[in-house]
């Protein structure tokens, strides 16, 4: 099954987007004391203990007298509440119960969704007694946390993957590799997928985000059979008011959750944008195998050292890409698009290697005494074993005589030494560092 949403909602002004950055650990929500500060949905996926799911961040709710932009980020938080498996209803400690937030309870007690309600800026345990004068909502006991401070976030999020639905162990390889095709909107993923199927089975038009919903389509080619998932375009900010962006942003991620390979299709006949840097960084923290199929290729003058310069061009913007292969395709005349699938098979097929734990062990021994890793507060860190513990992406664990982590140039230095004597083209290469117990 897909990975469980899990939404924030709240009235204006109560730290959702706060809290969102805090079980995140990052700072992508935009916050600012004023109300209404976020517009827009944030989605993005969600990690703990083992159990990942999507967080979805929305707008300050308002069930009632609204207009204007206000509607608007109504209708994106309804959007947003009938996607979602589970509720995080928050309140704000401080100000206590307001006829708004029992406006929200009224509206929410209509849905069959699960409701965790949590009293936010608790930045002490002064207000931990608060959580009795919030039973009126009728949602139980509201967890006690401060998104601003940290506080109760751990102890909330243990309650919170308990509550996710359960996933199935394993996905059933009857449909062969899973493709998830995607890339922001209007480059032509659709002409793709029909190309490749034979026969127009997804709806394709110039007018952008013409596709709306994920369509899975088998093929097969010699023999092999791949299933390909045409994803709605991907926006980075979204302002449709009828909330379809979302469901393509958030059917975007659940692609590429449930994928083997991601083909990130852009546009070569035009600049590389923040959108496509931004989507492929989606399927890089996703762990999957990567091949970035450059379009429209039809459309760009050729000498004998064309190729070589866009290949260039899109690595230097790409960075976190290069080892991504390049296919320069066309969806218009149908050039090298059956490409992908062969490429995508020898990606699939790079990323379940094994390499035997003797023969690794040796060699990254061999370049750290080549290399050594550099002091890390006047201690020398020295690797003493490494076996590889995970494929697709393939994964290493090192251990080493500290439990500082390695400079970021040092992992730099040992992913590329690594893909060059064994490969992994297509796939990221992932580091774990262990201090080794006495």
């Amino acid at each position: 099954m897909p990975l469980p949403v899990v939404s924030i909602v709240g009235r204006p002004n109560v730290g959702k987007s706060s809290l969102f950055n805090r079980l995140l650990r990052t700072k992508d929500a935009i916050t600012d004391e004023k109300p209404g500060s976020t517009r827009d949905r944030n989605c993005k996926i969600a990690e703990w203990e083992g159990k990942s799911f999507i967080l979805v961040d929305t707008g300050g709710y308002k069930p009632v007298e609204a207009e204007g932009i206000d509607t608007l980020v109504n209708l994106q938080v309804e959007y947003a509440i009938t996607e979602s498996d589970i509720l995080l209803f928050v309140v704000d400690a401080k100000t206590g119960i307001t006829d708004l937030d029992l406006m929200i309870a009224s509206n929410l007690r209509k849905t069959n969704f699960t409701i965790v309600p949590i009293l936010n800026k608790a930045d002490h345990a002064g207000f931990d007694h608060e959580v009795f004068n919030f039973f009126k909502l009728g949602f139980g006991e509201p967890f006690p946390v401060s998104a601003m401070f940290g506080r109760n976030i751990g102890d909330f999020l243990d309650v919170l993957v308990d509550k996710l639905p359960e996933r199935t162990s394993g996905r059933e390889r009857t449909a062969g590799l899973r493709l998830a095709v995607v890339g922001k909107t209007n480059v032509g993923k659709s002409s793709i997928v029909n190309l490749l199927v034979g026969k127009d089975v997804v709806l394709t038009s110039p007018k952008a985000g013409t596709t709306r919903d994920a369509i899975d389509t088998l093929v097969k080619r010699q023999g092999k059979v791949f299933t390909l998932v045409d994803t709605a375009g991907l926006r980075r900010k979204d302002r449709t008011e009828d909330g379809v962006g979302f469901y393509s942003h958030l059917r975007s991620l659940r692609a590429l959750d449930r994928c083997d390979i991601a083909i990130l299709v852009i546009d070569v006949s035009s600049e590389i944008s923040t959108h496509d840097l931004w989507i492929g960084r989606l399927a890089l923290d996703a762990g999957k195998g990567v091949i970035i199929a450059a379009n429209k290729w039809d459309l760009v003058t050729k000498d004998e050292r064309t190729l070589d310069r866009y290949q260039n061009t899109i690595y230097a913007k790409l960075r976190f890409l290069k080892f991504a292969p390049i296919i320069f395709i066309s969806a218009k005349t149908g050039q090298r698009v059956v490409k992908l699938l062969d490429t995508a098979q020898d990606v699939f097929e790079a990323g379940v290697k094994r390499v035997p734990t003797g023969e690794i062990n040796k060699f990254v021994k061999r370049i750290s005494e080549e290399r050594p890793p550099p002091f890390q507060k006047g201690r020398e860190t020295r690797i003493l074993y490494c076996a590889q513990t995970g494929q697709s992406p393939p994964c290493f664990t090192l251990f080493t005589n500290s439990k500082q982590s390695l400079p970021t140039h040092y992992r730099r230095y040992l992913s590329n030494r690594i893909r060059s004597e064994y490969g992994f083209e297509g796939n990221p290469i992932v580091l774990l560092f262990r201090k080794r117990a006495k």
